[in-house]
């Protein structure tokens, strides 16, 4: 934005926006320049030398832009596995797509395991919705170091708890202690579709808050104004699309769990 008599402005409040102040003949053609880059930008040092900067004050002006997140040095698209048939997972899928993010998912009547067992293990794994308790994918996600559980339950958007580069409890945790709050909910459990519809607007902010901690795992610098917070493993976030109320607490793994505290014990898995 043009902000008399010499700057440009970088946001529409100017009690937190940059503001640049230029030449008064360079300030229509840089922010043309600027209003112009498109991902990857390439040249801008010398279109905003066209533009009537000199060389120190071209370079001067992409630092700070840089420096205070208006400008983003490329990278190539973050690769995210979403595992999930419901409805949730493609509107989670569509929303991290059109940020940016190389979504990741089982081909077309891929069992997950298959699908996990040649993912690289390194990409982070987002799983999307119910699974039976102790069933085969748990298995096959323990090893894996970042994994974000997420669904909708009783009317409210649960994401995690998170395991974050190998810390956090892992799935069979996270199985082992639903077990213990409910000695039902194995055949709870048994009874919850996979592709199962909940409230829209439920599903929507379940896409928007896994979207939000996949790009917290792979922050740059935020824009002005924005506040990108890295995730913390163990952490368990429940909130609702109609109060703004946002719980979260930071569940720690299983002491005894078979995957997490001792490699040599063998995981109990449901029978064919």
């Amino acid at each position: 934005m043009l902000r008399p008599p010499h700057g440009i402005q970088f946001g529409t409040d100017s009690t937190r926006s940059g503001i640049a102040l230029l030449p008064k003949h360079a300030i229509a053609p840089v922010a043309a320049a600027l209003a112009a880059c498109r991902m990857p930008a390439t040249g801008l040092h010398g279109k905003l030398e066209r533009a009537g900067l000199d060389e120190v004050a071209a370079a001067t002006l992409i630092d700070d832009l840089l420096a205070h997140g208006i400008l983003r040095v490329h990278q190539p698209p973050r690769p995210v596995a979403v595992v999930g048939a419901s409805a949730s997972s493609s509107i989670l899928r569509t929303v991290l797509a059109e940020t940016g993010i190389w979504v990741r998912s089982p081909s077309r009547g891929e069992p997950d395991g298959n699908f996990l067992n040649r993912l690289e293990s390194d990409v982070p794994v987002v799983v999307i919705g119910f699974h039976a308790l102790f069933a085969g994918r748990s298995v096959f996600l323990a090893d894996r170091p970042t994994i974000i559980p997420a669904r909708v339950e009783d009317g409210m958007v649960e994401v995690g708890p998170l395991r974050i580069d190998g810390e956090g409890p892992c799935p069979y945790c996270t199985d082992l202690a639903e077990l213990r709050r409910d000695p039902e909910a194995r055949v709870l459990r048994a009874q919850l579709g996979p592709s199962m519809r909940f409230d829209p607007l439920c599903e929507h902010l379940l896409a928007v808050k896994v979207a939000a901690v996949i790009h917290g795992l792979y922050s740059q610098t935020p824009a002005p104004g924005m506040h990108v917070e890295r995730p913390r493993p163990g952490l368990l976030l429940r909130l609702s699309p109609y109060d703004g109320a946002v719980e979260e607490r930071i569940v720690e793994p299983l002491a005894l769990c078979p995957l997490c505290s001792s490699q040599d014990l063998l995981p109990i898995e449901d029978a064919p």
